[in-house]
């Protein structure tokens, strides 16, 4: 569990830098512009990251779902620019709870049949109270 909770707590992170990014970008510019700048970046830090052996060994087995994956990062890029250039940060409560819906839910359990006991149930019901208390605090 500590490893799995460090590897969220990174991808948490790496998640704050990126909306930070997000809202401090000018909202004049196009979104198509802040996507492919921002995936430009991801790329090169990636590619340094990597070395040839893995980069031909993961797209020989792997390029159809590279691109499934690649649609679904430009789709949350694109929610994630109109998300915060148009309502702010503190509107990540809202795209946190859809995201464990669409994510743990259908991806998880439907598509995966990955277990879901009365614990995980629990805890989405509550993040779900969250949103609803985040609504409430913003009509205030």
């Amino acid at each position: 569990m500590l490893q799995a909770f460090l590897f969220a707590l990174l991808a948490a992170l790496g998640n704050a830098v990126f909306v930070f990014g997000q809202k401090k970008a000018a909202t004049s510019h196009s979104l198509g512009f802040i996507a492919l700048a921002t995936a430009t970046s991801m790329v090169c830090l990636l590619l340094l990251a990597a070395s040839q052996h893995e980069l031909t060994q993961g797209l020989r087995g792997n390029a159809r779902w590279a691109v499934v994956s690649g649609i679904g990062l430009a789709v949350t890029y694109m929610g994630f620019y109109l998300l915060y250039s148009r309502f702010g940060a503190s509107y990540y409560v809202l795209y946190a709870i859809l995201s464990m819906i669409s994510t743990a839910i259908l991806v998880g359990v439907v598509i995966f049949h990955e277990p879901f006991t009365r614990w995980h149930w629990l805890s989405l019901i509550l993040a779900v109270g969250s949103v609803a208390s985040f609504t409430i605090g913003q009509q205030q």
